[in-house]
């Protein structure tokens, strides 16, 4: 029942919003003009927030009426020491600010690790968030972030959750971690879907240059410029035909700020781009970002 009202509500979403796609959610993380939320059919913003709940909530508020979207996604931080208050303080506060779609956690698998739990007392300390956040009649929704790649190497499984604990997550954000993933998407979907049987799926792509990130795969060498390019590609078109299918209930774009490529933040951290390359990585975004115009533009003009 929990899949089939938040499916309810991201239909609804998207009736009001103008999704270009007219059929499923489109969610991005980061501000973009006006045009650019017009054209890519944006419905959702995700946000992260290591902040207290109401000064998120404020922030989020704040996010929704300048870039005029319904829905916003927020990401927080996963600490055994409050993360059960939080929870209860999102679904009180929540009642106001009918924009927030969902409470939820980046990067769950890292951030579960870094918590030193064990299965049980993990299992625990989520069902104890999962109860705060859905208490007193909350609209809120959990979600988690999951990569392609823990399904299958065993980073998830080792968490131990309890199928109880699984049951309850309303929300997974499915990422690929490589370009080059090894295992097919549809059967990474597939198996969230049999982990999380009650969470609708938002797949992601990753917009952006990531040839400094992460090597092309798990064991490979670093992606020259035309795989970065043509794999993110086949990543975008599989998400959408997946989306038009209703396998998943959207997709999910990283990092966002359409149209202002060049100013993202992190191009001046080495991790993600060195300073000799970064006309290349700036180059390789904005090709990459008008693909996925131009993807979404004909699924528009498609769907009128």
């Amino acid at each position: 029942m929990k899949k089939v009202a938040f499916l309810a509500v991201l239909l609804a979403t998207l009736a009001l919003t103008g999704n270009a796609a007219g059929k499923f959610l489109v969610v991005a993380w980061g501000a973009s003009s006006a045009d650019w939320t017009r054209v890519l059919g944006i419905s959702a913003i995700r946000m992260g927030c290591s902040s207290v709940p109401q000064s998120c909530l404020q922030e989020a508020a704040r996010l929704a009426k300048t870039q005029q979207v319904r829905s916003i996604l927020i990401a927080v931080l996963l600490k055994p020491e409050n993360v059960a208050q939080n929870g209860a303080a999102f679904a009180q506060l929540g009642a106001s600010h009918p924009e927030i779609e969902e409470i939820g956690f980046d990067d769950f698998v890292g951030q579960a690790e870094k918590t030193k739990l064990r299965g049980g007392a993990l299992s625990s300390l989520l069902a104890d968030f999962s109860a705060a956040l859905h208490s007193s009649g909350s609209h809120l929704k959990w979600g988690i972030t999951v990569y392609q790649d823990e399904l299958w190497n065993g980073k998830l499984s080792k968490l131990g959750l309890s199928d109880q604990t699984r049951a309850a997550v309303d929300v997974v954000h499915l990422f690929p971690h490589y370009r080059k993933e090894q295992i097919p998407l549809e059967k990474s979907v597939s198996e969230v879907k049999r982990l999380f049987p009650n969470a609708a799926v938002l797949l992601g792509n990753y917009a952006y240059d990531r040839r400094e990130y992460l090597p092309c795969s798990v064991h490979g060498a670093r992606c020259s410029d035309e795989e970065e390019i043509s794999l993110f590609n086949n990543n975008l078109r599989q998400s959408l035909d997946l989306a038009k299918q209703g396998v998943v209930a959207g997709i999910e774009l990283y990092p966002g700020n359409f149209g202002q490529e060049a100013a993202w933040k992190d191009w001046s951290n080495p991790r993600f781009c060195k300073d000799t390359e970064r006309p290349e990585c700036i180059q390789n975004t904005r090709i990459m970002v008008q693909e996925l115009r131009e993807a979404l533009s004909a699924l528009g003009a498609a769907a009128h």
